[in-house]
This record gives structure tokens, C-alpha cells and sequence, in this order.
């Protein structure tokens, strides 16, 4: 029999001590009943039992957050389903596999500057995550661009609609409580999800439409 390498623990305590009570008094919790899945969480055996005893303030933050950021991916992810893309992506999709920076010479040049990001975005983004958008943008916006004017061309509606259903489950991901840049990252793994696309090439299209206008 294979044994669990890990356990399901109580982030406020199931049998809370006197002692825990007092310690845990003013912090939040993620729900009243402890039993419940929002006050559960998997850990590794070592990890649990250097969480319970002793118990501190300080990790039962650190496990909350935790929690709520997994709490937020699984949200995310159920409105996978209510959003839909249109098939029309897969053609920037496919764009982006044969897209290299060199490609992008003979049309434009590759020192296009996204000059609105700052304003769209200003410390919404951690500045890790500002610079990998930023050097996406520059390098495959205007070849993105070119390809999603063919598609608007062929079939303006479908077009349009890629742009509403973008700009919808962008809305919907800023109403849980997380970070802008989980909501970036959310609408990547969408994308990635309901395109077939790589994460790379997700998370560039994710960065077009920051550029574009449907994501921030």
C-alpha cells in the first residue's frame, strides 16, 4: 500500500489550545467551520509538524496567503468554462510559432516602444513581471497586430468577439482577491488552456492585450 507523503492540515486548529485561541484572536479566517476546505490544506508531513507546534502568527499568515492564492487559481479556473474563445485565435496562435524578433524586421521596426504601458499599468505589476510584458510587447505586438487585422478582415464578428470574450474574463478575474499579477498570469493560463497554445506563446498573447486595450 502507498502511504501519503503528505497530511491534510487544520489552519485554524481543530482543537485549538487556550493558548491559540488568544494567539489567533484577530486573525482572519477563511472560514468559521474548521472542517471546512478552506481551512484545510495539504502538507508535507515535516512541513505540518513544524506549523502546529509551535503554532505562530507568522506561518498562520504565510499558510492563509497560501491558501488564498490556491483558493483564487481554482475560482480562476472554474470560469475557464464559462469563457469560451473563438477558433479564431488559433491563428495567432499559430503566427507565433513561426514569429522570431528577425521576422518582425520587415515590417516594422523592432524598437517599437510600448509608451502606454506605464500609464496602464504603473505599479499595478511587480517590476519583474512589467519588464517580461514590456520586452513581449515590443517584440510581437505589431506582428500580432498584423495577424489579428487578417482575422478581423475575414471575419470581423469573430474578431470582436475574441476581443469581448478576452476583455470579460479579464473583468471577472479582478473581482477575486489577488494580485494584478495573478490576474495577468490567470488570463495566460486561459488562454493557454482554451487555445492549446504554449505558455509562452500565452503568455505573449496575454501580453497583446494588455497593449490592446482588453487587459488593464
Amino acid at each position: 500500500m502507498v502511504q501519503n507523503k503528505y497530511d491534510i492540515a487544520h489552519i485554524y486548529p481543530l482543537n485549538p489550545s487556550e493558548d491559540e485561541e488568544k494567539l489567533l484572536a484577530n486573525e482572519e479566517r477563511l472560514s468559521n467551520d474548521v472542517n471546512d476546505i478552506r481551512n484545510l490544506i495539504a502538507l508535507c508531513k515535516e512541513s505540518h509538524t513544524e506549523f502546529d507546534k509551535p503554532r505562530t502568527v507568522d506561518d498562520y499568515r504565510r499558510i492563509i496567503e497560501v491558501k488564498k492564492a490556491a483558493l483564487a487559481r481554482t475560482a480562476s479556473q472554474e470560469k475557464w468554462s464559462e469563457f469560451k474563445l473563438q477558433d479564431e485565435l488559433h491563428v495567432l496562435v499559430k503566427s507565433l510559432l513561426g514569429a522570431t524578433p528577425a521576422a518582425q524586421d520587415a515590417g516594422a521596426p523592432l524598437s517599437y516602444d510600448p509608451k502606454t504601458l506605464d500609464t496602464k499599468v504603473g505599479s499595478k505589476l511587480t517590476e519583474i513581471v512589467k519588464k517580461r510584458v514590456q520586452y513581449e510587447i515590443t517584440t510581437y505586438y505589431l506582428f500580432l497586430r498584423d495577424a489579428f487585422r487578417t482575422i478581423e478582415r475575414s471575419n470581423s464578428a469573430s474578431a470582436q468577439q475574441i476581443l469581448l470574450q478576452v476583455r470579460g474574463f479579464y473583468l471577472e478575474q479582478t473581482k477575486l482577491d489577488v494580485s494584478h499579477s495573478e490576474v495577468l498570469r490567470a488570463v495566460a493560463d486561459w488562454i493557454q488552456a482554451r487555445s492549446g497554445a504554449s505558455r509562452e506563446a500565452a503568455s505573449i498573447l496575454a501580453s497583446f492585450f494588455v497593449q490592446n486595450c482588453e487587459v488593464f
